[in-house]
Formats: C-alpha cells, sequence, structure tokens
C-alpha cells in the first residue's frame, strides 16, 4: 500500500465507514487512499501546529495511515473515522515529542531544570492511559457540554460547524468548550503537554 505525498484533493462526501462501529478489514486499496486524501489536511494542520516542523509532521501523518492500514484486519473504531484518526495523530505527536525530549536531555541536565524534568516523566506515563483517563472524565461532562467537546477535539470541528450541527449560538460553543478544558486541566494536571493540542 502506498500513499501520495500529500492531498490536494476536495473531501468526498461518499467515503464510506464513518459510523460507530467502523470495521476497516474489507476496505480497498483504491477506497483507503481516499481516505487518505480525506483527512490529509486536516491531520497534517494538527501535527504542524504542534512540531512546528513539516518533515516531521508528514512523517507522522504517514505513519498513522501505514499503521491503520497494516491492521485494518484487527481495527474496530468505536467512534468516527476521523476522531479515530485525529486521536491516532495527537497521541503520536505526544509520544514523539516524549522520545525527543528524552534523547535530547541527559539525566544531569534534567535534574537541573526541574520543570523538563517533570515533563518528560509525565511523558512516560504513555499514551494509552492518557486517552483513557481523557475518555473516563469527557464521559463526566454534562450531556451538552460533552457534545460541543467531542464535537471540538475528536471531529475537529470549528465554532461555527459546531454552532450549525447543535442548533446553538457560538458564544455557548466557546463557553462549553471553555468547560470541558478547564475541568480536564484541573485533573490532568500531570499530562501538560495534551493541553497544547
Amino acid at each position: 500500500m502506498s500513499f501520495p505525498a500529500k492531498s490536494n484533493t476536495k473531501n468526498s462526501s461518499k467515503t464510506k465507514r464513518e459510523t460507530s462501529g467502523i470495521t476497516l478489514s474489507t476496505i480497498s486499496d483504491k477506497g483507503f487512499e481516499t481516505i487518505y486524501r480525506k483527512y490529509y489536511r486536516k491531520l497534517f494542520g494538527v501535527a504542524f501546529g504542534i512540531l512546528k516542523q513539516q518533515e516531521k509532521a508528514e512523517g507522522i501523518i504517514h505513519d498513522v495511515f501505514l499503521s491503520v492500514w497494516e491492521r485494518r484486519d484487527q481495527i474496530n473504531i468505536d467512534t468516527s473515522l476521523e476522531g479515530y484518526l485525529m486521536t491516532s495523530v495527537k497521541l503520536s505527536v505526544l509520544a514523539h515529542i516524549r522520545k525527543s525530549r528524552t534523547r535530547k536531555r541527559h539525566l544531569t541536565t534534567i535534574s537541573k531544570n526541574s520543570a523538563t524534568s517533570e515533563n518528560i516523566v509525565e511523558m512516560d506515563y504513555g499514551a494509552q492511559e492518557l486517552q483513557e483517563r481523557i475518555d473516563g472524565l469527557v464521559g463526566l461532562l454534562p450531556d451538552k457540554c460533552r457534545k460541543v467537546y467531542k464535537l471540538s477535539r475528536e471531529q475537529g470541528k470549528n465554532n461555527k460547524e459546531i454552532s450549525f450541527s447543535l442548533n446553538i449560538a457560538e458564544k455557548p460553543v466557546e463557553a462549553h468548550i471553555s468547560k470541558a478544558l478547564s475541568f480536564l486541566k484541573s485533573r490532568l494536571k500531570e499530562y501538560t503537554f495534551f493541553f497544547f493540542l
């Protein structure tokens, strides 16, 4: 399976399997390339926005899609396909930051810089544990607040799109996102990097 270097095509409204319980085991090469082209630009924007390095961001997006393709027989997506890919990219970026900092910091340097030391130790909790804790906490949010948060962070929708989807004004959307992030920050203080995503 080979992927194009980047996507220049418009989103296809006909991409299949975007509802809960998505199974990718029967998807064709062509179908997967359609998915790649549809979501590449948005996923790249997330990775590049954090790393500020085009080559590394492109590499992470490619690796995420390659991993999904190679594991397509085992993957069963319980959220939207876009939400699953977005989360995978964010966690991959998180892991890249952790590995990069670990390589660059000598132990004696870390001991002189408590903030850096804490960040590296925090990354060692693991991306999977972070996602599980986030999912659990998001489930505790009020219904409307939870819906707004998921549309924003898991599906990548902007405030105007969320406002349209839920038939509410943009101001309440902003308030719900702020409330959700404040709630998560207060309970995930050890995961400092997550809130740059």
